[in-house]
């Protein structure tokens, strides 16, 4: 091709040209980069130059000092094991140092009473659950106390404790109603009016069922009751016996039945009122049996020493005294 076919060529197809040389350039630029990531070390495989070079060796003083520091952050995060290692460390390092001496001790003091209080918080805790168990919520409520002063923070033991504290509120009212109801069933008790008090006395056990005292006291006005039944059919029975024998004029045994009577209930009047005027009529029948009797000997005597107009006379006297008996009446008319 002539020079001038080439610049004519050249000039006629310049952009072409350029365009090719830049495609070229870029798709060298990416082989090569793709040729260097092929055989060059990755960065596992990469020299450490660093790692050649010799490390000086910590001193004495930075150990001590990373050791002491170590055991600070263990003794505030209250991991006492830790930081009583890590201050031994440092101790070996300054055997002389003050802050060295003074904190492994500080921290064992610190351990044991993690210890106790962790011992403490167990004791308290099972104790509380056995009297919370037995419903002795007043020692629960000390126990759980005493755990959360073991562990302020504890979840479990301040939980119980507010359940305890509920259970006692609840208690100090049901106890608050338990006391009117019994004071009030004391004073029908007192009154004699057994039927009420017993409903009351039954109403104080629904509210504490555990309490004794209801129940006791239920048994005695229930004995009382079935007494006072049986006072009262007795009593009856004595007063109709009574009634007939002092119709019948069977004055002693009259007397002996109103006393039986009376026996059985001590607050009627009435076998009191029959007791005292047939004590005042027996008596006075006495004297005048006693007359009658004295009267009998005599005329007796009179007659049978045929004495007969005084034994009449003694005969008569006897009739006056008792005008119901025969005897005297016949021997006059013999």
């Amino acid at each position: 091709m002539k020079l001038c076919t080439v610049k004519s060529f050249v000039k006629k197809n310049t952009f072409p040209i350029f365009v090719f040389l830049i495609l070229l350039f870029a798709v060298s630029g990416m082989i090569a980069a793709s040729l260097y990531r092929h055989y060059s070390p990755d960065s596992s495989e990469k020299v450490n130059y660093d790692s050649i070079q010799p490390k000086k060796p910590a001193s004495p003083d930075s150990l001590y000092k990373a050791s002491m520091r170590k055991g600070d952050i263990y003794f505030a995060a209250k991991e006492y094991e830790k930081a009583i290692s890590e201050y031994e460390s440092g101790l070996k390092l300054k055997p002389r140092d003050p802050y060295a001496n003074d904190r492994p001790g500080k921290a064992k003091t610190q351990l044991e009473a993690k210890v106790k209080a962790n011992l403490d918080y167990v004791k308290s805790i099972a104790s509380g659950d056995s009297y919370f168990k037995t419903k002795d919520y007043l020692n629960a409520k000390g126990s759980y106390q005493l755990a959360i002063d073991a562990k302020p923070d504890d979840a479990y033991a301040r939980g119980k404790l507010k359940e305890t504290m509920d259970l006692l509120r609840s208690m100090k009212a049901s106890n608050i109603l338990y006391d009117v109801a019994i004071a009030s069933a004391e004073k029908l008790y007192q009154q004699k009016d057994y039927e009420k008090a017993m409903a009351e006395f039954e109403n104080a056990g629904k509210i504490l069922p555990n309490e004794k005292y209801p129940k006791d006291r239920i048994n005695e006005i229930i004995k009382i009751m079935v007494d006072k039944q049986t006072k009262e059919e007795m009593y009856a029975r004595s007063i109709a016996a009574a009634d007939k024998l002092y119709n019948s004029k069977g004055y002693q045994n009259a007397l002996l039945e109103y006393q039986h009577a009376a026996s059985y209930k001590p607050e009627e009047q009435y076998p009191k009122d029959r007791i005292k005027e047939l004590t005042a009529l027996l008596a006075t029948m006495k004297v005048r049996d006693e007359a009658y009797k004295k009267s009998i000997a005599i005329a007796d005597k009179l007659f049978d020493d045929a004495s007969y107009d005084p034994s009449k006379s003694e005969y008569q006297n006897a009739s006056k005294i008792k005008p119901e008996e025969i005897y005297p009446i016949n021997r006059i008319k013999e």
